[in-house]
């Protein structure tokens, strides 16, 4: 808008400016009345096109944002619908379980794999189940596993991540949203 308001200015005393300069051409010159609007008009059409693409460009901008925006709005209600799936399938072992996740939540996926490419699939399968929300003995009763081996795993994967002590590792998970 800044730009539009900036150009606008320049128009105005470029036009004041052709307009000092087609009156003294009309004093000196008989009949010269249609080459001052011919050096009018080719001065003022090339400003007013720049104003026109400057203001339809941000207009553009403008609803792209907006689609982005309603895009994001509509996705998370069937985002909450499959979570619900997705933590089922967890709750009972499901082999599909992760590939589900990763299909789902493809974003998170891509995010922290971005950030950690070292990530193991079990690894990555614990991420989701923190992920969900799933405490230490859920994750270990789902997964057929003892508590303090999940506690563990979790350990393991606080120092692959690099995580200071004081940072909350399912904070921490829940970030690549």
């Amino acid at each position: 808008m800044h730009l539009v308001c900036s150009l606008s200015i320049r128009v105005s005393s470029f036009i004041f400016t052709a307009v000092s300069s087609a009156s003294l051409l009309k004093v000196e010159v008989t009949g010269g009345l249609f080459i001052v609007l011919v050096i009018f008009f080719l001065t003022l059409l090339p400003k007013g096109a720049l104003i026109f693409y400057a203001s339809r460009k941000s207009r553009k901008e403008h609803q792209e944002e907006d689609k982005k925006t309603i895009t994001r709005y509509d996705a998370e209600p069937v985002i909450d619908h499959y979570f619900e799936e997705i933590r089922e399938l967890a709750i009972h072992n499901d082999p599909l379980f992760l590939k589900r996740f990763t299909e789902v939540y493809s974003d998170f996926t891509r995010r922290i794999l971005q950030k950690h490419p070292g990530l193991l699939t079990s690894e990555l399968s614990l991420c989701a189940m923190i992920f969900l929300n799933f405490s230490s003995k859920e994750i270990a009763e789902y997964t057929f596993i003892q508590h303090r081996s999940v506690q563990t795993n979790k350990s393991r994967l606080r120092k692959k991540l690099q995580l200071k002590p004081s940072t909350d590792l399912y904070m921490y998970i829940r970030s690549f949203v």
